[in-house]
């Protein structure tokens, strides 16, 4: 399957051709507005003409939706409305009335810098509005200056979004130009000045900004274009344009001038177009122009803004060379492999998922995947994608799709462009997965059979004692173990109990069960002495079992008539003592290793006296083992319980202690469990 880095280093490459791109429509935004604002500096003579010019290019390319030009009064003292758009609200203020300097504005007026407020309609200035002024949420406003002092000023307003330090900057720009426009129409000794400024704009550009006459002669070259060509203004000036040009440009450039020139339709005039340009040793580079005509009693100049798009190719250029990586990773792989974009429509897939899907991807690129595939519409496959670019969150699942009766595994991956999705068809896993949870059932029930069939429940009334046994199966899922437990009467008045649990679990640890328990029985009547049951056990079993099989277990004769226990406990949890004559519980000491483990292991005995009142607990560890967030219900849970019962009914302590154990273990018991308790009463 692809590795998360490849996908990750997919989506910066995008993510820098996105950058490239929305920085390469900015500039273009910015050089039309400027190239458009240049052309009403020429063409109009009266300033409010040339200033709406201004200020419609301003604000469109900023965004704001509001705004005006007014000029400082003579005295100083107000603002003057050269005009005003309201972007469309209403405002009854007399727009004839003059404006006070103050809040905002004066802070432009005395800095000669633009300045702006995003939050106007909470701020300090907003009280400086007069009654019925449309509402305004930010504000921006840009000083024209001439000679130093701020003249008048281009105001912009309720900017979605609020105004940016670019925005400011823009601004500034278009209220120099502002204020030469005003210079323009006052003097003619102003329009040098605008010359001046207009140059100052293109002497600090980083792009080249070269502009020709009608026949083709460079009239103007800015030091962008010096650091970007090679050649010194003095050099380039005078030249034909064409020297920046392949020679296999020169010719169809000329005829596309002429054809200008002489009112002809062009194909380049007014857009921005990708070219090739040549430096001065030669080297030809990639360039991105923007051109503009103007024309003036000398006749008709264009004017073109160039921008060195090197670094922009190459990264477009190693985007498509990742992508062919991408593609040939993606069609090696062996998962089937679509792409889905914003609008859940293909964008690529790869042979596997052609053939899984069953279409060719002719048919499927471009086409909205829900209504080719609409029988998954409302499906684990809808639901699970659209969440996925909703949430922006990876998903992976299993489901089934009827109309190709086929199971899928599927990782999809989410991203800012659409869905990344990879998939496999696992049918057979599916089928044999089925097969192998039937087989487990087969086996769990003919194992719960067995091992209910071994085991039942045990009230049984002895002289001067009460019995009681009990079992609990683990919860549904879980493999039937090997808990079990028996009462036998062996003749001369004496009784064996024992309680037992084999490892493992299912079907082979219910059929060692049987085993046990009823090899248990044969030689229990041979002899019922502790030491040669659990000997004879253990050899018989290290000898016909596998070696991983081990039984831990508590094993007793009980005599009612001498009030004596003589057991063994073989590996087992400790068995609980309650004492009747002081109220206490103790535990009983383990007297050897489980059996089974060692052949010719060698077993203890004890012999305790179980006096009226006493009370001895025997359990598997199902009960001590009982959990919930690795905290375990242990021994002492069990004596704490079997303390608190051990004088009420014989069957109301065994079940006391079951539901304690299934409470510490969240309601359910994860393995089995078996309790055997002996009630010493008066005979």
């Amino acid at each position: 399957m692809v590795t998360v880095d490849v996908y990750q280093e997919l989506e910066r490459l995008r993510e820098e051709a996105r950058r490239c791109a929305a920085e390469a429509e900015q500039h273009r935004a910015e050089v039309s507005a400027l190239l458009a604002t240049a052309r009403a500096i020429l063409q109009h003579r009266e300033f409010k003409d040339t200033a709406r010019a201004i200020f419609d290019s301003c604000k469109e390319l900023i965004g704001a939706t509001a705004g005006y030009v007014a000029l400082l009064s003579a005295d100083g003292s107000t603002n003057d409305l050269v005009f005003l758009d309201s972007g469309g609200l209403p405002c009854s203020v007399d727009p004839t009335l003059p404006m006070p300097i103050r809040g905002l504005r004066a802070v432009a007026y005395r800095s000669n810098e633009v300045a702006w407020d995003n939050n106007f309609a909470t701020s300090e200035w907003v009280n400086c509005l007069p009654d019925g002024h449309a509402k305004l949420d930010n504000v921006l406003f840009a000083p024209l200056v001439i000679e130093g002092k701020a003249v008048g000023l281009l105001g912009l307003a309720n900017k979605p979004g609020g105004f940016t330090e670019n925005d400011a900057r823009v601004a500034a720009a278009f209220g120099e130009l502002a204020a030469v426009a005003l210079l323009n129409t006052r003097t003619l000794e102003f329009l040098k000045t605008s010359e001046e400024r207009f140059r100052s704009v293109t002497e600090t550009a980083n792009d080249a900004i070269v502009s020709v006459d009608s026949t083709g002669r460079v009239v103007h070259w800015n030091p962008g274009a010096e650091q970007m060509f090679g050649y010194s203004a003095k050099e380039a000036e005078g030249r034909d344009v064409t020297f920046i040009m392949p020679e296999r440009f020169h010719e169809p450039h000329k005829q596309a001038m002429q054809r200008v020139v002489s009112g002809g339709p062009t194909r380049i005039v007014g857009k921005t177009v990708e070219l090739v340009g040549v430096r001065k040793g030669g080297d030809e580079f990639p360039v991105e122009l923007s051109l503009a005509t103007w024309k003036t009693n000398d006749g008709m100049f264009f004017t073109g803004i160039i921008r060195d798009i090197t670094e922009r190719k190459l990264a477009e250029e190693e985007l498509r060379k990742s992508n062919q990586r991408i593609a040939s990773i993606l069609e090696s792989i062996t998962d089937a492999f679509f792409a889905l974009d914003r609008d859940f429509r293909f964008t690529y897939l790869n042979q596997e998922a052609e053939r899984l899907l069953r279409k060719p991807r002719e048919r499927l690129l471009g086409r909205h995947i829900w209504e080719e595939f609409p029988e998954a519409v409302g499906t684990t496959f809808y639901r699970e994608y659209e969440r996925a670019v909703r949430e922006q969150v990876s998903v992976t699942f299993e489901d089934y799709y009827a109309p190709f009766d086929t199971w899928y595994e599927v990782h999809a991956y989410p991203s800012p462009d659409g869905l990344s999705v990879y998939f496999q068809d696992i049918s057979e896993r599916q089928r044999a997965r089925q097969e192998l949870q039937e087989a487990y059932r087969r086996e769990h029930h003919i194992a719960d059979v067995l091992q209910r069939a071994l085991i039942s429940e045990i009230s049984l009334d002895l002289p001067g004692y009460r019995l009681v046994a009990s079992y609990r199966p683990a919860l549904q899922e879980a493999e039937v173990g090997g808990d079990f437990y028996d009462v036998v009467d062996v003749g001369g008045g004496r009784y064996v109990v024992f309680v037992g649990d084999v490892s493992g679990k299912g079907l082979q640890a219910a059929v060692h069960t049987a085993m046990a328990k009823y090899m248990l029985r044969a030689y229990a009547h041979e002899n019922p002495d502790p030491c040669y049951v659990l000997e004879r056990l253990n050899e018989a079993l290290c000898k016909y079992t596998p070696d991983e099989l081990f039984i831990t277990m508590f094993y007793g004769v009980l005599i009612p008539e001498a009030r004596t226990l003589t057991y063994a406990v073989a590996g087992h949890d400790e068995p609980l003592l309650y004492d009747g004559s002081r109220g206490d519980v103790r535990t009983l000491p383990v007297t050897g290793g489980a059996v089974a483990m060692l052949p010719g292991a060698q077993f203890e005995t004890r012999t305790l006296r179980l006096s009226p009142g006493d009370g001895l607990l025997v359990y598997t560890d199902g009960i001590t083992e009982a959990r919930s967030k690795g905290r375990f219900f242990g021994l002492d849970g069990i004596s704490q319980v079997f303390a608190a019962n051990a004088t009420n009914d014989e069957h109301g302590l065994v079940q006391a202690i079951f539901e304690a154990a299934s409470a510490a273990a969240d309601g359910f018991l994860r393995d089995d469990a078996a309790i055997l308790f002996i009630k010493a009463r008066d005979s």
